[in-house]
């Protein structure tokens, strides 16, 4: 996890994307996940309805219907995970000084540890819960002139699903 702490700041803000160095394996290891989350509910459905021999029976519908939200949910996956390093942006009226008070304050309520403070960068630690059995959840936010930008991605595993929502929410509150 120490490459995260030689993340290039301006890079990421130009690109719209937290950007650190990183292993080819890891690199290798994200498109294997986004292809395993695509391909997987396909290949289950095309060989459970290739083994049945009557289309859409009344015995399939369940099915079908599970296939169909199972299919969803992983596209939903595959797309957090190519877009969980996307930086987000809040606009304060703040001076970056109180805008890391403000975030350091926050994190310290929710109990996330600091892996990393600067001036202008700060890293933090989402501590594990019984649901988060796998990965660390990192929060990071680079902080420039009255904005803030953050991204929240759980550290080579799966993107989380719904924490990010939880924490956009309580951000915009503690900011604007």
């Amino acid at each position: 996890m120490q490459e995260l702490t030689q993340a290039d700041k301006a890079k990421s803000i130009a690109k719209g994307e937290f950007i650190y160095p990183q292993k080819t394996f890891t690199r290798l290891e994200f498109f294997a996940s986004v292809a395993y989350a695509i391909l997987t509910p396909f290949l289950v459905s095309f060989f459970l309805l290739r083994s049945s021999t009557v289309m859409l029976s009344q015995n399939q519908l369940p099915l079908l219907l599970i296939l169909s939200m199972a299919s969803l949910f992983s596209f939903y996956i595959a797309y957090r995970k190519l877009t969980e390093k996307r930086l987000k942006q809040i606009r304060t009226a703040s001076n970056p000084n109180r805008n890391k008070d403000l975030l350091m304050s926050y994190a310290e309520s929710k109990g996330y540890s600091t892996f990393h403070e600067s001036p202008d960068f700060l890293i933090f630690i989402v501590k594990r819960s019984v649901f988060m059995n796998k990965g660390t959840l990192v929060f990071v936010c680079l902080l420039e002139n009255d904005n803030v930008y953050y991204t929240f991605f759980r550290y080579n595993s799966n993107p989380p699903i719904l924490a990010h929502i939880y924490l956009e929410k309580h951000l915009k509150e503690l900011l604007c």
